[in-house]
């Protein structure tokens, strides 16, 4: 997903960010430092703090943003950087962003640790903002993250998966972090409590939106795209929701044979999944659901004052649906 454009109407601010992430990453010694300088080359798309930034800028037509807007922004990439690298271990991941994950480059132990340092420089960071309940709100969405990777451990292998448990794992995985952000941005701009509950609302559909296109793209994205190898959540036996679909429209002795094949880990496994996919309409099944999403998303924002930010925020709906589109 190309978001240079996009990003243009914040670009300074998003800069002065990418230069606190790198002071911070570079504040340590020995192996540590060394860590501190890879997750700096390793830029993601940094999609939460450009959240918070617009959110702060939605509430009303601020001018630039100030050091408490730039730290909470900074908190929210370290740890979601932290979620990562704890996600590759668990998940067996040897890349992330086209380069080996933090565990392949320097070994479990240290990326265990690591992403515990990014923890606490996250919580430094909220600390200088002097808001606490910047602080109540991101220790709500960690809890929300771990609570739900620890669901999804649970799962895994479980492709009897129900549907709800699949989409309380979103929200508390990816939605809870978008929440988050939200939710700082306009308390940082001295919004009433209304408008940042339709703050939260909106990114907590922005983030399972961003994870059900993640999920759909995993069978359609190359890995040149996906920055890791496609098939990823399959073969680690994980329901996503074109499954769910793929099981609830195939007969009872196709999906036998496909599950046989995940749970052999079979080569084979993903092309026949894809086989099945075009002949049960899988693909359009998902998207409708993408499109609900986006809807739901959207009418959050009819809270919020008509301006060029909010117009912004509008626009990343279709940029999401249009990242899968690019791939089918």
């Amino acid at each position: 997903m190309d978001l240079s454009s996009f990003y243009a109407p914040i670009g300074e601010d998003l800069a002065e960010v990418d230069r606190r992430i790198v002071a911070v990453l570079s504040d340590a010694d020995g192996s540590v430092d060394n860590i501190g300088k890879y997750l700096s080359q390793q830029s993601g798309k940094r999609l939460r703090p450009a959240l918070l930034i617009q959110s702060y800028k939605a509430n009303a037509d601020f001018g630039p943003a100030s050091d408490a807007v730039y730290d909470a922004a900074v908190a929210l990439e370290l740890i979601h950087m932290a979620s990562l690298i704890h996600d590759d271990i668990i998940d067996q991941a040897e890349f992330r962003h086209k380069m080996p994950s933090v565990w392949k480059q320097f070994g479990k132990d240290k990326a265990i640790v690591s992403g515990v340092w990014l923890y606490s420089l996250a919580l430094d960071c909220l600390a200088r903002t002097g808001r606490i309940s910047l602080v109540q709100r991101v220790s709500q969405a960690v809890r929300l993250l771990c609570t739900g990777e620890l669901m999804q451990i649970h799962d895994r292998g479980n492709l009897d998966m129900n549907l709800p448990t699949y989409t309380t794992v979103l929200e508390q995985k990816t939605g809870a972090l978008f929440k988050a952000a939200c939710e700082c941005g306009l308390d940082l701009a001295g919004a009433n409590d209304f408008r940042i509950k339709a703050a939260g609302e909106f990114g907590n559909y922005l983030g399972i939106l961003f994870q059900l296109t993640d999920d759909l793209m995993d069978f359609y994205a190359t890995n040149l795209t996906l920055g890791k190898k496609p098939g990823q959540d399959l073969f680690s036996q994980e329901m996503t929701l074109p499954l769910f679909f793929l099981f609830g429209s195939c007969t009872l002795l196709e999906r036998k044979a496909i599950e046989e094949k995940i749970r052999a880990q079979d080569v084979d496994a993903f092309s026949l999944v894809r086989e099945n996919f075009s002949k049960y309409n899988v693909y359009d099944q998902t998207m409708a659901v993408i499109s609900d999403y986006q809807e739901k998303a959207a009418q959050c924002l009819e809270e919020f004052p008509e301006n060029e930010t909010t117009k912004w925020l509008y626009g990343l709906l279709p940029m999401l649906a249009a990242r899968v589109h690019a791939h089918s």
